[in-house]
Formats: C-alpha cells, structure tokens, sequence
C-alpha cells in the first residue's frame, strides 16, 4: 500500500513538473521575438572619440570608452533615430537595411543640458551637428570580448556668435554594448 501511495505521488510530481515547466508548448507554439523598428542600429554602444585638425591629423581624445546611445523617436519609425552623446543629441535619419545613419545640420538638442562640451563651442550658443558616413558593421573582431557589431561615423558641431562660426570636426568608433530589441 505505501508503494501505491508513493508511486501516486511521484507521478503526480511529474506532471505538476511538467505542467509548470511549458509542457504547454504546443498550445502556444514558440514565442516570436519583436524588435524596434531601428533595431539592427539602435543600442547602447561605446566609442572612442578623435578629433581632426585642420591639418588632416588625427588625434585621440578619449583614452577611455564614452557611452553613445543610439534609440527610436517617439513616431517609433525606421527612417529617424536619436543618437546621443556627450557633446550632443541629434535626430537624425537612418537607413535601417543598409544600417547607415546620418544628417546634415540639425539642431544639437544637448546644447544647455551638458557640461562636457567644448569650451569655444559652449560658449557660442546654440550649436549644429552634423552627423556624417555612420555605419554598423555586424560582427566585427574589435571588441573586448571577441566578435561584436561595430559603430563608425563623422560628426561637425558648428556655432554662430557676433558673426564669428566656430566648428570641430570629431570621428567615432566602437563596439556595441548593448542592443535594444
């Protein structure tokens, strides 16, 4: 009799086991991933920051990684990202299947909120960007930890004051971070 009783129970642990561990797959079938509509571009990625002299030499800036994040818009379209970092927010279009990015003179949306920015532009005023050549390249070996998507593009911040326009001219790469699905 305790063997009946036993042997009830055990098998009354499986099932509850298997009930409670998806053994209701086939009712629902696998789950489907959705992603953003700027998904194969949009992320958190790090980037090393250069800045170009006017005589063509480049010259690295940042020593360290600076977190770039790159998001949807409110309209959550494929053709218009944010793409955001230290010096600057900019909206700016994106060729979701050919995974390319950039604009020409838009407004720099970060211009009162970051104290990291360049002096002479700072203390122009307002500032334009210009974000410029932005490519992802999927699954590159740069990273830290082997093969990871890579970032790449050009950025102009341009300010006018009293007549006078001040600009930098700045390359980005880097490695993705993380992804936003």
């Amino acid at each position: 009799m305790k063997y009946k009783s036993f042997f009830f129970v055990f098998l009354l642990g499986i099932a509850l086991f298997w009930a409670a561990c998806g053994g209701r797959d086939y009712l629902y079938g696998d789950y489907e991933v959705e992603y953003l509509p700027t998904y194969p571009i949009s992320g958190d990625w790090r980037v090393k920051q250069v800045t170009l002299s006017s005589t063509g030499q480049d010259s690295i800036i940042a020593a360290n990684y600076s977190k770039l994040y790159i998001s949807n818009t409110a309209f959550n379209t494929k053709d218009t990202i944010w793409v955001e970092l230290d010096l600057f927010k900019a909206k700016v279009f994106a060729a979701v299947s050919a995974k390319t990015f950039g604009s020409e003179s838009v407004k720099n949306w970060n211009a009162y909120d970051n104290i990291k920015r360049d002096s002479v532009i700072s203390a122009a005023g307002d500032s334009i960007v210009s974000v410029q050549n932005g490519k992802i390249l999927n699954l590159v070996p740069k990273g830290p930890f082997g093969k990871d998507d890579s970032i790449y593009f050009e950025v102009k911040i341009s300010a006018k004051k009293n007549n006078a326009v001040f600009f930098k001219n700045y390359k980005f790469y880097g490695h993705r971070y993380n992804g936003y699905n």
